[in-house]
């Protein structure tokens, strides 16, 4: 089965994903900080059992990883795709994942939560989303007790996310902010309202691929609903501002930015061999490109961010197998984006 960001439709010219995750810790163990090894594997098992037991053996759409015992080319594939998190995949401890086939639904075992129940679409879907991760939630809680507080709301290891335990995220596309040098300023602002503005991919250096996470901060003392309706508020705010952006620099430097998206489509076309950074860069630039008409591909979008996704190191090795080391890691990409590249249109 394909991946949620190959076969979903969705996406615009900015707005690329929706992300919701429901912080949860059982009432029988004890929190991350305080719980023993026993009771961890007692802890993973006990949620496994109780999610599959209720299910036809034959309903194959969820699988389960037991993440001791699940390689790292599969580990590391699923964290570069936000499926499971850093935090989940570096743990030595007993820690599990339970995954939708497609990856757009996820429960995590053994987080800094007890749980991360999370579910992930393309576009503008984060009432959809809340509604499948709540579904998820409904399901285990009537069958496992969660710590809960008739004050206070789901208790949580991080104070921040008492409450409602919800963290929801747009994944936005903001190339030309990053070109006018916006995003400091930007990420500055959202966080002194409660949001925060950061890179998908990348150091301190900056971006990969021009891709940012929007989240909220706050939990306590809101409703799911005023979450999500303050986080997609804010997402049009941030849209309205890229969009400024887009028209502000196309006014005055239009033949150098179709320069650089050509430069871009020529360099992935004839290339033998890429880095994962200056591939999503020039992915990046590609995306631009057609989303602004300068490229006619007859392709959305979204098979850009689907080809940005596949040609991540631990993705890429996923795919074939094996450990790669570097410079296979950039045939491969390079052959992998030759095959998949949209091709453009005859004028």
């Amino acid at each position: 089965m394909k991946i949620w960001y190959e076969s979903q439709n969705g996406g615009n010219h900015i707005l690329v994903a929706s992300r919701v995750r429901l912080a949860r810790n059982l009432v029988d163990y004890p929190f991350s900080m305080k719980i023993t090894p026993q009771q961890e594997r007692a802890l993973v098992d006990e949620v496994h059992e109780k999610f599959f037991e209720q299910r036809d053996a034959a309903d194959d759409y969820y699988r389960y990883f037991d993440l001791e015992n699940t390689g790292s080319l599969q580990k590391n594939a699923m964290a570069e795709r936000y499926t499971i998190t850093p935090y989940l995949r570096d743990r030595k401890e007993a820690a599990g994942a339970i995954v939708s086939q497609d990856e757009s639904e996820c429960i995590m075992i053994g987080e800094e939560d007890h749980l991360r129940i999370q579910a992930t679409a393309l576009g503008d879907a984060l009432g959809s989303v809340y509604k499948t991760a709540d579904r998820l939630d409904d399901e285990l809680s009537e069958r496992i007790a969660y710590a809960y507080n008739h004050k206070y709301g789901y208790i949580t290891s991080c104070p921040t996310s008492m409450g409602t335990g919800l963290r929801a995220a747009y994944v936005m596309h903001l190339p030309f902010l990053e070109k006018e040098n916006l995003i400091k300023p930007l990420a500055d602002e959202l966080n002194r309202l409660g949001f925060t503005l950061r890179h998908m991919y990348g150091d301190a250096a900056g971006a990969l691929g021009s891709l940012y996470q929007l989240s909220n901060q706050r939990t306590l003392g809101m409703s799911e609903e005023e979450i999500l309706n303050s986080l997609k508020n804010m997402m049009i705010q941030v849209t309205d501002h890229e969009r400024g952006s887009r028209e502000r620099l196309f006014r005055k430097k239009r033949p150098e930015i179709e320069d650089i998206v050509y430069r871009s489509y020529g360099v992935l076309t004839y290339g033998k061999m890429f880095g994962a950074g200056e591939a999503l860069n020039h992915l990046s630039n590609i995306r631009m490109g057609i989303d602004e008409g300068i490229l006619k591909t007859g392709q959305p979008a979204k098979d850009i961010y689907a080809l940005m996704m596949n040609i991540l190191p631990g993705t890429l090795m996923c795919r074939e197998g094996k450990n790669l080391g570097s410079a296979d890691r950039h045939l491969c990409r390079a052959s992998y984006i030759h095959q998949n590249l949209p091709k453009l249109c005859e004028s």
